[in-house]
């Protein structure tokens, strides 16, 4: 697995030199090698993992050799494989996206603190109650899977 996963890293490296920051952007070129550089360390074998890898390194070295004429298609293309392997990830490995817990938590401590607040006749406090709460516990967790390497 860590030699597709390398190759993806270093097709990555060599995109951030020849890409705009926009391109760059669309194409997630640091955290698809962020991501890369944790799947090569991974000690398990995943055959998913390699298919995926594989189907981003045939995208993103198509992309390489027209850098200034990257069609819709493509990024299209690109966005549903990295979504893929992200959710792939996120299921098989239990690895994450830096900020996913954060982000998930602010969500449910909002709809928390919403009828919280509706009960004590202050929606505003409520609110920001549940925010807070969310990002407390969700950097906690975010926190927990950077410390065991799960997250990229």
């Amino acid at each position: 697995m860590s030699v597709a996963a390398d190759e993806l890293s270093e097709i990555a490296i060599k995109l951030r030199e020849v890409m705009d920051q926009k391109q760059k952007k669309q194409f997630k070129l640091k955290t698809l090698k962020s991501c890369a550089d944790l799947i090569s360390s991974l000690d398990e074998d995943c055959y998913e993992c390699d298919e995926l890898i594989d189907q981003l390194n045939d995208i993103l070295l198509n992309v390489m050799t027209d850098v200034n004429n990257i069609c819709t298609d493509k990024k299209r293309e690109f966005n549903k494989k990295y979504n893929k392997l992200s959710s792939h990830l996120k299921k098989r490995h239990k690895i994450v996206q830096q900020g996913y817990y954060t982000m998930t938590y602010i969500s449910l401590g909002i709809s928390l603190g919403l009828p919280l607040g509706l009960l004590f006749d202050n929606i505003s406090i409520g609110l920001i109650f549940g925010i807070c709460i969310g990002i407390l516990a969700g950097s906690l967790m975010d926190t927990d899977a950077k410390k065991k390497g799960r997250s990229y």
